[in-house]
């Protein structure tokens, strides 16, 4: 085997070595990535649907009360959790609870959304 053939072996070799190396830890990081938000997915389902039977709970339990009656009870939750940020938002026919929604019509409650 001439000089040439055997610099360009020992060139290309590593070369080589590292491409395959590249490609391996490449796919690893995609198939863990993949399964990574696959579980994500499912945990943001799961929370999703928690929330949606909490919030279907709560309307059941507290349809038609009074604005002035929910607001006193949330306005206790919100003097009980002092250290919790929580803050209560008063708009025509809506009060907001963080990120809730209470919506009254005729001072009575209709719906609660989040």
């Amino acid at each position: 085997m001439s000089l040439y053939k055997k610099i360009s072996v020992l060139l290309i070799l590593p070369i080589l070595i590292a491409a395959l190396l590249s490609s391996a830890i490449f796919a690893y990081l995609w198939i863990d990535r993949s399964i990574s938000l696959s579980y994500m997915e499912a945990s943001f389902i799961t929370s999703e649907n928690t929330n949606q039977h909490l919030l279907f709970m709560l309307n059941n339990e507290l349809k038609g009360k009074s604005n002035q009656e929910i607001t006193r009870k949330l306005e206790a939750i919100v003097i009980e959790n002092p250290n919790k940020n929580l803050f209560i938002k008063s708009e025509d026919d809506h009060v907001w609870f963080g990120e809730i929604k209470f919506e009254f019509k005729h001072n009575r409650l209709k719906e609660i959304s989040g």
